[in-house]
């Protein structure tokens, strides 16, 4: 191996021009091709390189709703001070001594009492995004969520969204399948067309796309538990790629009914005692909970660029 050229790897990670993951690769061709300098240097110059001035993404503004917080400076104080915002399922959303029973094995039941919920989660105000009441019923409680925080995320960053209308701004969502549907079905006695817009999670980014005037790419991600990191990703891409200038991405979830209570309970993956162990041989469950989240992210340098940004950091 060509040492100086070992060194020179080593010192451009030091100084940030690659990534550890980066150099690492181009000291394994130097391995590979022996101590042929200019095989050395052809597998150098061959090797896949990443402009980390191009990648730098830089997040500047955010907001989110979560159990026991209803914006982010309630959830980190929540955090600092160590509360735990699991509750018993509140009346509100629907009777647990209904639905409760020890036995795991209980037609239409959980053994598992406990959520982390969102407050107000039912409250909208759809004039505001000149929606009807009408068709805000119809509407899963996630789009309207991701809806409020879009608009307050791209305030935190000190824009009015107005300012977006007609720009390269896309939205990636993580969603996972509502059960809203379920319980309109279950109470409305004739199905409106606009059902189908307020229950198909592809129409979630769409409708703040739609809302804001943006002309980027709105998606729907559903990958599990890596939903919204998975948006967050594809934002990122996208803005590395040039194919947009800004993004809104993050992830929503809200529990509507019993039914994926009562179906995690089933495969008995809940928690009795409504607490999660996470690596811990006492670990008996997870405990389903909701929240919503919104970035917004600009490409470094980009003309939204214009403020000291909460985070910048290179993707790798």
């Amino acid at each position: 191996m060509n040492v100086d050229e070992k060194k020179r790897i080593l010192e451009r990670v030091k100084c940030h021009e690659i990534s550890p993951q980066e150099g690492l690769h181009l000291i394994r061709g130097l391995q590979a091709a022996g101590d042929d300098a200019q095989s050395t240097t052809g597998a150098t110059e061959s090797a896949p390189m990443l402009n980390l001035q191009k990648m730098d993404v830089a997040v500047i503004g955010m907001a989110g709703r979560f159990p026991g917080a209803s914006n982010l400076d309630e959830f980190w104080e929540k955090l600092a001070n160590g509360v735990d915002c699991v509750t018993e399922i509140p009346p509100e959303r629907w009777n647990i001594e209904q639905f409760y029973s020890q036995d795991a094995k209980a037609p239409n039941k959980t053994y598992c009492r406990w959520s982390g919920m969102v407050q107000d989660a039912d409250c909208f105000d759809p004039l505001f995004f000149n929606i009807s009441p009408k068709e805000a019923q119809l509407m899963d409680p996630q789009q309207r969520l991701f809806l409020e925080e879009s608009w307050r995320a791209i305030e935190d960053a000190g824009y009015s969204p107005q300012a977006l209308s007609g720009q390269r701004c896309g939205v990636f969502a993580g969603v996972m399948q509502g059960d809203y549907s379920e319980a309109l079905r279950a109470e409305t006695e004739s199905l409106d067309a606009q059902f189908i817009a307020g229950s198909g999670n592809c129409f979630l980014p769409a409708r703040v796309s739609y809302f804001l005037n943006l002309t980027g790419p709105c998606m729907a991600v559903d990958t599990a538990c890596s939903s919204s990191l998975v948006a967050i990703y594809q934002a990122c891409q996208a803005i590395i790629a040039g194919e947009i200038e800004v993004a809104l991405a993050g992830g929503v979830c809200v529990i509507a009914t019993p039914f994926h209570h009562i179906a995690s309970a089933k495969s008995e993956m809940l928690s009795r005692d409504g607490r999660c162990k996470s690596f811990d041989n006492a670990a008996n469950g997870f405990v389903p909970s909701e929240g919503v989240d919104t970035l917004l992210s600009v490409k470094k340098k980009s003309r939204y660029f214009s403020r000291f940004p909460l985070f910048n950091f290179p993707l790798e």
